[in-house]
């Protein structure tokens, strides 16, 4: 690379406000929040830009000087019209992803234009950044109004450096599979090298919607797409703990605050802060607070509730109608237990500054935030994070992306109203010490986790993720570069080909038992075999039976039970290079283990090999499967610690083998035997793990080939057992036409059937 890499920062709205003053001038407010300072850091590197919407439009004339102006502050604005934005935004964005991702079923709108116009904007976005990145940039794009973009550049750009975080939750499969346009979605979110989400269960959720809707395998915290490896991963954001704490440090109530503090002496404060959406849950919280009232009377006139409402969306009916519902609650709470000096709901719906929404924290003892789903939500961290008197006690909806880190807040349902007022009674009669043991534990765990620390770990896992491009370490085989790897082949005195079996000669099935050589494959191996000066060994993990029944009367070597047992071209017998007894020993603690995990895993099978035990799960949902696959690989090494056996993660497969069997040094051995002299290339094919130690054998003379879309350390890869059958039949036809000959006496071969 020629260049420092540049760092592009991709997000719906740029982190300031541009106003035009009355003097022309234009005035830039810098946002605030977590993210926002989070990523400061990233921002103020050398050569970063941040690239989003303004918040002013292209078609307005000033636009041409805001931009320019932006750009002096490092903002790329993107050029977009009030009408394709607000279709994206108000309609896709807030009308489809941002109800359905929450679970909102009943507020989901499906419009095709807004779903067009939410692909064009993604283009426009996708082009921004296109505009000025060069190869091997790092794009670090953010959030569901721009999944499309991931694909989209890695389509035009295939070596930028791209990840991806999404800030709202990810739903189940049963939910995302409702959306139109889910499939291209998913394919644009692959375009990344990194995904991350705030949670864990997020990320399964998207584990599980891509394979089963686009049938893709994945691992632990890996999916394999399109010759590429996507790293997954749970970071969950922070605030900016120590701000917070230099500003709170001497703060004192002003104006409006400062007259409820003085209203609210000697009273516990509940305080809620929230946007006012449907998915905050605050009629939930509302109904409880006023079913606490009315459970525990003798603390009338002892508590009060502060609800500040942040105006959103209000041009949207239905945002209108939960302000309409929350204000007639407001008056009927009031109504029924107000008293002569004492209002026991105070609710403020308008915007607050920062210091002032901090200024709330301290005024609030119990604080009460329950949304309905939520991605993370800062407004809980923010609130420990301002408790510098180590008091004050949490609330929290279990479906906040936050709970999963805050053990110590008191967890609740929010649709369970009788329960959370329960638990706003619990919380108002527990004892100092209680409030300052969770309170102290809370506030540690913020500050260790602040969102510096976020950006960190996020950057340090983009940095360690695999590389996006399987380009970076193979090539994609057609044309010109099938003739040059013929070519190589042929100026060898003798040439070898070292193939697998399933997924490389036969595509993969769901039962192993209807993966069979077509009769076209036979007679393709048959004529390489059959040609002059070719060595052709098939290296697989199938039985002997198997072997024997397809490929004995094959002109070919045969490598069965990844390097257990050998057969030599011609022979009649086959030489066992493992120990057999061995597996004996094992197999009383590892089939019941394996019979468990089947009990475990509908559509699983065993299958005994002479040397092998292998757990199928082909047929089995292949979420679940993965999981429980990961758990038994681990559990089995554990049980094989002292034995010559382990456990092997395969396609869709666990087997328990010989640590000794692998196919690399069968490859070794069949060059050695057939007088390889070290420094003429040869070819090996495979499509999964068990054929990586292939590839690593002489490297610099291995013309090694992948099978299928996946991360490989072979120098070449194509994409299916008939793309490798082309090239087979390319080889062939060459070698037919040349018939290169190399006398016998002065070759390598054995006499058939013989092993030194």
């Amino acid at each position: 690379m020629s260049h420092e890499p540049n760092t592009f920062i991709v997000s719906n709205r740029l982190p300031v406000t541009v106003k035009r003053q009355a003097d022309g001038s234009l005035d830039f407010t810098k946002s605030t929040g977590g993210l926002v300072s989070g990523l400061a850091d990233v921002h103020a590197r050398a050569g970063a830009l941040w690239i989003g919407h303004a918040g002013i439009y292209a078609d307005l004339d000033d636009f041409a000087a805001t931009r320019e102006a932006l750009a002096a502050r490092r903002y790329v604005a993107v050029p977009l019209t009030e009408e394709e934005y607000q279709a994206y935004y108000s309609g896709m964005s807030n009308g489809t992803l941002w109800p359905l991702f929450h679970y909102f079923l009943g507020d989901t709108h499906f419009d095709p234009a807004f779903w067009r116009a939410y692909v064009q904007v993604n283009r426009q976005f996708a082009a921004s950044v296109l505009a000025l990145a060069r190869p091997g940039d790092r794009v670090w794009v953010h959030d569901y109004q721009l999944m499309l973009v991931p694909g989209m550049l890695r389509a035009a750009m295939p070596t930028l450096e791209i990840a991806y975080f999404h800030h709202i939750p990810f739903p189940s499969v049963e939910l995302f599979r409702i959306l139109p346009g889910r499939r291209e979605v998913l394919e644009g979110l692959l375009g990344a090298d990194l995904i991350g989400m705030h949670t864990l269960d997020y990320v399964m959720h998207f584990q599980t919607c891509v394979t089963r809707l686009l049938g893709v395998d994945i691992e632990r915290e890996h999916i394999r797409y399109h010759g590429r490896v996507v790293r997954l991963g749970a970071f969950p954001l922070g605030v900016d703990a120590q701000s917070i704490r230099a500003c709170v440090h001497g703060l004192s109530a002003e104006g409006r605050i400062a007259e409820l503090a003085r209203v609210a002496q000697g009273q516990k404060v509940f305080i809620g802060i929230d946007r006012l959406d449907y998915t905050k849950g605050i009629p939930e919280k509302l109904r409880a607070f006023q079913l606490f009232l009315g459970e525990n009377p003798e603390l009338v006139g002892t508590v009060v509730f502060v609800q500040v409402c942040v105006p959103s969306r209000e041009e949207v009916p239905r945002y209108s109608e939960l302000r309409a519902e929350v204000e007639r609650l407001v008056g009927q709470i009031n109504g029924e237990f107000s008293r002569p000096g004492y209002v026991p709901l105070h609710y403020l719906h308008q915007p607050f500054s920062a210091e002032e929404v901090r200024q709330f924290y301290k005024l609030g003892d119990i604080a009460l935030v329950t949304p309905l789903r939520d991605g993370l939500n800062l407004v809980c961290k923010e609130y420990v994070a301002s408790r510098d008197n180590e008091d004050g006690i949490l609330i929290l909806s279990e479906f906040a992306g936050a709970a999963a880190e805050m053990g110590e807040a008191l967890l609740v349902n929010p649709f369970d109203v009788p329960s959370l007022a329960q638990t706003m009674a619990a919380a108002v009669k527990m004892s100092q010490a209680e409030r300052r043991r969770r309170m102290r534990r809370l506030r540690s765990r913020i500050a260790m986790n602040d969102n510096l620390q976020w950006s960190r770990e996020f950057m340090k896992a983009w940095a360690d993720a695999p590389l996006g491009a399987q380009a970076r370490h193979s090539r994609k085989l057609e044309g010109r570069r099938t003739n040059e790897l013929v070519r190589r082949l042929l100026r060898q005195p003798r040439r070898y080909l070292f193939l697998d079996y399933d997924g490389t000669l036969v595509p993969i099935q769901r039962n192993p038992s209807l993966a069979l050589p077509s009769v076209a494959t036979l007679r393709l191996l048959a004529r390489l075999g059959q040609l002059p000066g070719v060595e052709l060994a098939i290296i697989t993990g199938r039985s002997r039976d198997f072997c024997e029944q397809y490929f004995a009367n094959l002109p070919v070597s045969i490598v069965a039970e990844h390097n257990g047992f050998l057969r030599l071209r011609g022979a009649h017998h086959w030489e066992e290079t493992g120990d057999t007894r061995e597996l004996e020993k094992v197999k009383a603690d590892v089939l019941p283990h394996l019979a468990s995990y089947v009990s475990r895993i509908p559509g699983a099978m065993i299958e005994e090999k002479a040397t092998a035990l292998v757990l199928h799960y082909r047929e089995a949902d292949s979420v679940f499967a993965h999981q429980q696959a990961y758990d038994l690989k681990e559990s089995l090494s554990r049980i094989l610690a002292n034995t010559p056996y382990s456990a092997f993660q395969a396609k869709r497969a666990i087997e328990v083998k010989p640590v000794s069997a692998n196919k690399g040094a069968a490859v070794g051995r069949l060059l050695d035997l057939w007088g390889h002299t070290g420094d003429g290339d040869f070819l090996t094919a495979g499509d999964d793990h068990t054929d990586e130690d292939m590839f690593l054998v002489e490297p610099e003379h291995n013309l090694s080939i992948f099978v299928g879309h996946a991360h490989s350390m072979a120098r070449f890869h194509v994409e299916t057992p008939q793309d490798l059958g082309h090239v087979l039949e390319v080889a062939a036809n060459r070698l037919t036409q040349t018939r290169s000959l190399v006398p016998q006496d002065q070759g390598s071969r054995q006499k058939e059937g013989q092993i030194p």
